[in-house]
């Protein structure tokens, strides 16, 4: 009896949730052929770059997976098969089967922009239950529908995802949309639980994000900055004078003046590359940009020393990564939205879906251990 068939499309190397979600699947999917197929993502615009964009994210899973993939691209436990692919290979694998009947696939699951794949691979699938990380009512608000495309200069990619769109066929779709992924969180003992060969670029990833902003020319990093600035503030116990005063007053009686302008400086050229946007828009844009460069610094114990807020723009860089660790493990705070990871819930227990409270719940029965 031929095992009922899995398809990840994923995107790993990008968001720390991706890899989390693998090896979540390598541990909780009993009985599957599960196809972990590696997508370009939104990381470029050109399709002639978009096939080795793929290929690093294999290779990258294969480093960070080595017991499964070092060796082999398919690997067998709990009873399933796990391969690990680019979405050209299992177009290929498609095309070989050269015969006129759909694929059954028991669940698709997106947890990726689908940029640069063909819309007739969507149309090879019946699919019986389909789970997108995603609004497919609103997919401007969703990364991983069109939202990291352009209004009107991506008319290609926004044409291509109507064309996928249409071709799919799925008997039920669970869809869970950004806003309410946003406010569901990996927990620390989720991240503490982990393998440390996966552990470690993940806190890495995890200190990335919380001290970097995305470039401002990017056209999800305004929206963006409203999951950053309540991940980041929710990282202090609920007591923090200091994070009180820069959430209530901008930090007018907990910060120097002078710094405060300083940041204000650094922000104006940070968001000279900013899309154009209504002034209200951007103002609050660049609002939400310096609370949350307060709430960085107090952590830190550091200041940021250029415009660009990135990874390599604090005072000092190993200070901060010490200082930012010792908060962590003191206060055990949640992380960035687990996004992709409610996928597991989607495939576990759809029905927690209905409601934040019963996600949260269903969020700490995960099971992502060894």
């Amino acid at each position: 009896m031929m095992m009922p068939i899995v398809i990840v499309e994923s995107d790993p190397n990008n968001e720390i949730d991706d890899e989390i979600f693998i090896h979540w699947a390598l541990i909780n999917m009993v009985g599957y052929n599960v196809y972990f197929m590696c997508v370009p993502g939104a990381e470029t615009r050109d399709p002639e770059k978009a096939s080795l964009v793929a290929i690093e994210r294999v290779d990258h899973v294969r480093k960070l997976f080595p017991n499964q993939f070092g060796h082999s691209l398919t690997y067998h436990a709990n009873d399933s098969d796990f391969h690990l692919c680019t979405n050209n290979e299992m177009v290929e694998l498609l095309r070989r089967r050269n015969i006129d009947v759909s694929l059954d696939v028991e669940y698709y699951i997106k947890i990726a922009p689908s940029w640069h794949i063909n819309p007739w691979f969507y149309g090879q699938l019946d699919i019986t239950t389909r789970i997108v990380m995603g609004d497919l009512k609103s997919p401007d608000a969703s990364i991983n529908c069109t939202k990291a495309m352009h209004p009107t200069n991506d008319k290609i990619l926004r044409e291509e995802y109507a064309a996928q769109e249409h071709m799919i066929t799925a008997g039920q779709t669970i869809t869970i949309p950004t806003n309410f992924a946003r406010q569901i969180a990996f927990t620390y003992d989720i991240i503490m639980s982990l393998p440390r060969e996966l552990q470690v670029p993940i806190v890495d990833k995890w200190y990335t994000q919380f001290v970097a902003r995305p470039p401002a020319h990017l056209p999800w990093s305004c929206d963006i900055s409203i999951a950053n600035l309540m991940t980041i503030k929710n990282m202090f116990p609920p007591y923090h004078a200091k994070m009180n005063d820069i959430m209530a007053n901008d930090g007018r009686n907990e910060v120097a003046p002078e710094h405060r302008m300083e940041l204000m400086v650094k922000l104006d050229e940070f968001l000279a590359k900013a899309p154009d946007m209504e002034k209200t828009t951007l103002a609050k844009y660049k609002s939400r940009l310096l609370l949350i460069a307060l709430l960085v610094e107090e952590i830190t114990g550091c200041c940021y020393a250029d415009s660009e807020f990135s990874i390599t723009s604090m005072s000092d860089a190993a200070v901060a990564r010490e200082n930012w660790t010792a908060f962590v493990h003191e206060y055990k705070p949640d992380s960035t939205p687990a996004y992709d990871l409610l996928a597991a819930v989607a495939f576990k227990e759809p029905e927690s879906l209905a409601d934040v409270g019963m996600c949260r719940a269903a969020m700490h029965r995960i099971n992502c251990g060894e």
